[in-house]
């Protein structure tokens, strides 16, 4: 018995994560919480109500744009 494909491509599951809040973290370990508003085809992302995470501390942003090639993972927040 042969099963499904399970790879996803990163772009579409991007997309189906925009206008949910979502978790990033950068290659230089800093973590990024909040809405993504938006993703392009290059993978670049924009969020909302950010929040910075970096060594204990957080620091609010109203609006954050991440490059494509900058972040390392991503993942879904209910």
């Amino acid at each position: 018995m042969s099963q499904p494909n399970s790879a996803k491509r990163p772009l579409t599951v991007l997309q189906k994560s925009t206008k949910k809040k979502v978790t990033v973290r950068l290659k230089n370990e800093v973590e990024y919480k909040g809405k993504m508003d938006n993703v392009d085809s290059y993978m670049n992302l924009i969020m909302t109500d950010a929040e910075e995470i970096h060594d204990g501390r957080t620091t609010l942003h109203f609006i954050y744009h991440f490059f494509g090639d900058n972040f390392r993972c991503r993942s879904s927040r209910n």
